[in-house]
């Protein structure tokens, strides 16, 4: 049996490679926190007792069928009410969506508003994203944004007629000016290999 071209040139993650590296010198019996994908060791960080209670009280209760795809209304609900009080953002209950696990919901968003071509920037670090840009037929680039979460002021950054910022719809903003030069390089520059072409004036 032929699989499909994706399929025959899809790339592992790094970070689940790096997880699974740390997994194995545990294993070995080094005494390592792995704080790498976000599947703590439920012995060292387990979920709050009132959690479990629930947990167990909806079992109890026969609650064992398949949520709505959107996720719990109470929960969503919660979430809007949450939004508003902690951030005053106001998301109405059906604006949210409640997943087990974020990457089904980050590989719709990517679904949705990528085309294959599309140009997509997302911040470094950030989660797979050049893995979902490749699922979508999109050409995948990271930006440094000088802060771990990225902000929606960001827009100076987006280059291009068709270009999709930080794996969230932003404006398509095109790119009014000229390039003169333009390098592509197969790996992320260090600060000073960046400090030294600018000081060039020249790549």
């Amino acid at each position: 049996m032929s699989v499909s071209i994706l399929a025959q040139n899809l790339h592992g993650s790094e970070i689940i490679k790096i997880a699974g590296e740390i997994n194995e010198l545990k294993r070995q019996g080094q005494d390592i926190a792995n704080l790498t994908i976000g599947d703590f060791d439920s012995n060292i960080y387990p979920i709050p007792a009132e959690l479990k209670e629930g947990i167990i009280e909806a079992y109890n209760h026969n609650q064992t069928n398949y949520p709505p795809a959107d996720g719990m209304l109470a929960l969503r609900e919660s979430v809007s009410a949450f939004l508003k009080s902690r951030y005053n953002l106001d998301y109405a209950s059906n604006q949210i969506l409640i997943s087990g696990g974020s990457r089904p919901l980050i590989y719709s968003i990517f679904m949705a508003i990528v085309d294959p071509g599309d140009k997509v920037v997302f911040p470094a670090p950030s989660w797979n994203n050049n893995h979902y840009s490749y699922l979508n037929g999109a050409n995948a680039g990271q930006q440094n944004l000088g802060s771990f979460t990225p902000q929606t002021s960001y827009t100076n950054i987006l280059i291009g007629g068709r270009t999709t910022f930080g794996s969230v719809a932003s404006p398509s903003d095109k790119f009014s000016g000229k390039l003169d030069e333009v390098s592509i390089y197969g790996r992320a520059l260090s600060p000073s290999e960046i400090k030294a072409i600018y000081q060039r004036g020249s790549v």
